[in-house]
């Protein structure tokens, strides 16, 4: 059953008003309290909002004088909300021209080899420290492999 949209009173003097902008149009979706159409009067403007949700139908056109209390439209809640539109229904839409080049499907890099230390030319590298204890740095000493390097090499 429909549930009819009725413009409220604005006021305790206010009579007539001046049906403004529809903010949704006929056909569409409504949910409960959202803003369906401003009313004007004299003395104010309001924003009617609808009553339940449900699919609209609108009556009474923009501009039109009405007086408080008359029917504008009206919401039917039994209706099925409509369902968002399908990937079928969005290649049948013919698509806009990109402003962008085309873009060239190129391979993948190759992938980077894996991060080692610098070649030592056969020297053991040992670790010094500096004198104030900042960062240490490596260092190479002319020691064979086996034997553990001192911090005086000479």
């Amino acid at each position: 059953m429909p549930v009819e949209i009725i413009i409220p009173s604005p006021g305790e003097s206010i009579t007539e008003v001046t049906v403004g902008a529809w903010l949704k149009s006929s056909g569409q979706w409504v949910e409960k309290d959202e803003p369906l159409v401003e009313i004007e009067s004299d003395k104010a403007a309001l924003e009617v909002a609808a009553p339940e949700s449900g699919v609209l139908t609108i009556t009474a056109e923009q501009g039109a004088e009405m007086n408080a209390g008359d029917v504008i439209g009206t919401i039917d809640p039994d209706a099925k909300r409509p369902r968002k539109q399908t990937r079928k229904r969005r290649a049948q839409r013919p698509r806009r021209p990109s402003r962008s080049p085309p873009r060239s499907r190129s391979p993948p890099p190759p992938p980077r080899p894996p991060m080692t230390r610098p070649s030592t030319g056969g020297l053991r590298l040992w670790r010094a420290k500096s004198p104030r204890k900042r960062a240490s740095t490596w260092k190479a000493s002319a020691a064979p492999a086996r034997r553990v390097a001192s911090r005086n090499p000479m």
